[in-house]
């Protein structure tokens, strides 16, 4: 898979922004603060509709937008073609992010910096739902903050997980999608029940729909993570062969419900109903739904311990970078399609054998960009056929890198 045309539009540092990248290898280098970061976040979205960045979407767009247009906004498009595919594949994808009602200017006054935002999709120039556009371009971002996957909290594991799901199975962006909408109403009900305005049954129904769609989430979340916690482990061994034997890495799902993840869809959706019901009163006195995958997590083990406690951060790096080498591996293998590789100052963190592991997979790969502040890293060695590019400014400029 090939982005054959990028444009952004005042998102974050870019102003007005166009580029028609060839496949192979494309290294961006430009100092801290120049934008590198920003575009392969950019790339990542078109991806998952979110960044990997920010929740707010206000904080994609431009300060200039912000500070300026009484309507602020920002637009980001590709054009791609999947290259191992014998038929004409090319799709575009268009994400504009646009304030939800005009800003009045006043000079005296400062502008909101994080108004409401409306997010809009297109795909091949007529609107679609988020759910038409997520992975119709395939990528797969490494950068620093992957750490945060073992290390953070459990929301920033089931981000992950949405995240590298939802770019493969339709399915399963349709039941989250419903999900959170049900999830979301029964919040609602719990308040006025707490309140006494509606009455306890009235949960009934919403606690079916949950349940029939968090056993399918459950389902495929627990399927998909099987194969990543094999093939993560697999990758482990092969970059720490000295401990192979002594150091086992196992991804455990952790559901909030009592259910058991060998059962049938119908019976994990059977289970869950009934810890919908066994919460209820704790869910009245908070306000809020306290099981389900919306409370769920993925445990990372090394020798049966919690890694994001017990490993060195060799290893939690090594960890890092086997997890996302199980994500490309299982991308390729469930789509038959490579995904556009994006490396956002990564290799900097790796040593030799795990740079030439990264090296290895980059060269296999229809498209990769590789954003770094070290204009001699990559050496031109380990990719001779490597594009070379200069980001500057926050802008435009780009230009072939002298080697």
């Amino acid at each position: 898979m090939e982005i054959t045309k990028l444009i952004l539009k005042d998102y974050r540092s870019f102003h007005r922004f166009q580029w028609e990248p060839s496949s192979g290898v494309h290294i961006i280098y430009g100092e801290n603060g120049s934008g590198k970061s920003n575009l392969l976040e950019a790339i990542a979205m078109l991806s998952t509709t979110r960044s990997p960045r920010t929740r707010r979407d206000a904080e994609l767009v431009s300060w200039r937008a912000l500070d300026e247009d009484p309507l602020p906004g920002t637009f980001i498009s590709a054009e791609k073609i999947n290259a191992s595919r014998l038929i004409d594949t090319r799709e575009s994808i268009d994400i504009s992010i646009s304030a939800a009602e005009p800003i009045s200017y006043d000079a005296n006054i400062p502008r909101d910096p994080r108004p409401k935002m409306i997010k809009r999709f297109q795909r091949n120039k007529s609107p679609k739902k988020a759910s038409d556009v997520i992975g119709c371009i395939k990528s797969i971002l490494f950068s620093a903050r992957d750490l945060k996957i073992i290390e953070g909290t459990p929301a920033d594991r089931r981000r992950y997980i949405d995240a590298t799901i939802s770019q493969l199975n339709r399915d399963y962006v349709v039941a989250l999608r419903e999900y959170n909408k049900i999830i979301e109403n029964r919040n609602s009900l719990l308040k006025q029940i707490s309140t006494g305005r509606q009455k306890n049954s009235a949960l009934d129904i919403w606690d079916i729909q949950a349940a029939k769609a968090a056993a399918v989430i459950i389902t495929v979340r627990k399927s998909i993570l099987d194969t990543v916690s094999r093939t993560t482990s697999v990758f482990f061994s092969e970059l720490n062969p000295k401990n192979s034997e002594t150091n086992k890495i196992t991804l455990q799902y952790a559901p909030s419900a009592s259910v058991d993840l060998t059962g049938s869809i119908a019976d994990i959706e059977s289970s869950l109903v009934d810890s919908l019901a066994q919460a209820r009163a704790a869910d009245i006195s908070r306000g809020a739904t306290t099981v389900g995958p919306h409370r769920d997590d993925l445990i990372f083990q090394l020798n049966r311990s919690d890694a994001g406690v017990s490993a060195s951060r060799g290893q939690l790096r090594s960890l890092a970078l086997s997890l996302r080498l199980a994500e490309v591996d299982l991308s390729r293998t469930s789509t038959g399609e490579q995904p556009i590789l994006l490396l956002d100052d990564v290799l900097s963190e790796l040593d030799e054998a795990h740079r030439e592991r990264v090296t290895h997979l980059v060269q296999e790969s229809d498209q990769t960009f590789i954003a770094t502040p070290d204009p001699e890293r990559p050496r031109a060695g380990d990719l001779p056929s490597s594009n070379r590019w200069v980001l500057e400014n926050n802008e435009l400029s780009e230009r072939k890198l002298a080697i």
